[in-house]
């Protein structure tokens, strides 16, 4: 076993820490103790929105920050036809990133375009769908949770 260097954060102080590598993996709690990793391009992972136009995504993570009331999902979607209606979640906050293909996000506060490396978040109440054209191979990680806040911009730089 290696000892490792690792930063921690507790009650927004960072401390560091030494530790055998090997407890890395036995103080998490997991559903599934097997699945420390997941390829979004496993033809297994098929997300209801790839078969089904007003189909949602496909749930991959999902837990509490700490003891908090905050609860966040991850989860997957492989679109491949356009959401057929608006969508509005009062409950929480989204952000896409785009990992591949190409879609355009319409809101009710202007459209934006995606593509691989890009990222939007829509806040809670806002009306938004997306729009898949053609053969793009469209994959996107959802982050949603009630709490999201933009800490840096590129318009800070």
């Amino acid at each position: 076993m290696s000892e490792v260097s690792e930063k921690i954060t507790i009650n927004k102080t960072e401390k560091f820490i030494k530790r055998q590598a090997s407890e890395l993996y036995r103080c998490r709690e997991l559903a599934y103790p097997n699945s420390l990793m997941f390829d979004i391009n496993d033809p297994k992972l098929v997300p209801p929105n790839y078969v089904e136009a007003g189909a949602g995504t496909l749930k991959l993570v999902e837990g509490r920050v700490g003891g908090s009331v905050d609860f966040f999902t991850i989860e997957l979607s492989k679109r491949r036809v356009p959401m057929p209606f608006w969508h509005r979640n009062w409950d929480n906050d989204e952000l896409i990133i785009c990992i591949s293909g190409e879609a355009t996000w319409e809101t009710e506060v202007g459209t934006i375009k995606l593509n691989p490396g890009k990222m939007i978040i829509i806040p809670r109440g806002i009306a938004h769908r997306v729009i898949v054209e053609g053969n793009t191979n469209y994959i996107a990680i959802e982050i949603k949770s009630p709490s999201l806040k933009i800490v840096h911009s590129t318009e800070d730089v």
